[in-house]
């Protein structure tokens, strides 16, 4: 008996479940094969990013800057290669920022904040509180602030996320 096996090359199907998605959110990728198996996978996400299964099938990549890419996946096997690409696009929200806190306060009290923000995470909060005074968790959504002056002032909160910057200001006593 002699056995005959035909080596076929691989032909790919490139599938996005995903795009567009927010940055930050996982992207999944689905490579259809046809062709003599084993086959390797070679994947190309064309930016920063961390990913899992990257020798699979079925990869998950999770990008770390928004924008536009292309992604390519390289499928050989011992008989040959085939290659397919695909645009993706990675969105990135502006912040939109507010605070609200319980002022007014008495002199030497701590007043808090608490900020509200929309938008794509992580934020990066600035706090400007007007006044001479001390504080704790100045660069958090819930800083407490201590005037240690008498008035009236104007709390600016500056929020940035890589995508732009919002800032909103309101008076405190």
């Amino acid at each position: 008996f002699t056995i005959v096996s035909e080596c076929i090359s691989p032909t790919i199907t490139l599938l996005d479940s995903d795009s567009p998605v927010e940055l930050g959110e996982p992207m999944h990728f689905v490579a259809t094969v046809d062709g003599t198996e084993p086959f390797v996978y070679t994947w190309d996400f064309g930016g920063p990013g961390t990913g899992e299964g990257l020798d699979t099938p079925t990869p998950v990549y999770t990008y770390t800057a928004h924008g536009s890419y292309t992604v390519a996946v390289t499928v050989t096997n011992d008989c040959g290669s085939d290659a397919e690409s695909l645009p993706v696009e990675v969105t990135c929200t502006a912040p939109e920022a507010s605070f609200t806190s319980d002022s007014p306060v008495l002199v030497g009290e701590p007043l808090h904040f608490t900020a509200t923000v929309e938008g794509t995470e992580p934020f990066v909060y600035t706090w400007d509180f007007g006044g001479p005074g001390t504080g704790e968790g100045l660069d958090t959504p819930t800083p407490v602030f201590t005037y240690t002056a008498y008035g009236s002032f104007t709390v600016t909160l500056t929020v940035d996320n890589g995508c732009g910057s919002d800032a909103f200001q309101a008076q405190v006593k």
